[in-house]
């Protein structure tokens, strides 16, 4: 399957599957596809903005931009959470001129702690290939805390 039709077929997940609104409930999905950036980074703001003290779990498996998702301040992480990046390809209408992926991928950059920015500034970022990251190692390492009960 070529990058074009991976990024296509992500994008399209993407636009049926997101939900687009904040609450104040945790998210308790099992999968999240990813989705527009700037739709993501707006709602992980306005979580952080109106902080509610209830720990939010990321989805098991949490693709593309719903990786974002780790710059919540309540974010946790479930046993068994698995984080899939790549670079940003589809801007809800086409694929990306490099300029925009290049924002795109900064937007996304600054929403992950410290040692996940620096692996996908470096790496993942320039591939439309989803590398898997184990929340298990994020929690063991201190990165991301495990979600209690």
């Amino acid at each position: 399957m070529s990058p074009r039709t991976i990024a296509s077929a992500l994008a399209i997940l993407s636009l049926a599957a997101c939900s687009i609104g904040y609450t104040d409930a945790p998210r308790t999905d099992l999968v999240d596809p990813g989705g527009l950036i700037s739709v993501r980074a707006d709602e992980i703001a306005l979580a952080n903005a109106h902080p509610t003290g209830v720990a939010r779990p990321i989805p098991m498996l949490c693709l593309s931009s719903c990786t974002m998702y780790l710059a919540l301040d309540a974010a946790c992480l479930r046993p068994g959470t698995r984080l899939g990046f790549h670079g940003p390809a589809w801007d809800g209408v086409g694929l990306m001129n490099q300029e925009d992926a290049d924002k795109w991928a900064g937007v996304m950059a600054d929403h992950y702690p410290a040692s996940i920015r620096a692996l996908y500034w470096e790496t993942m970022r320039h591939s439309q290939e989803i590398t898997i990251v184990q929340g298990d190692d994020l929690v063991r390492d201190g990165i991301i805390p495990a979600c209690k009960g």
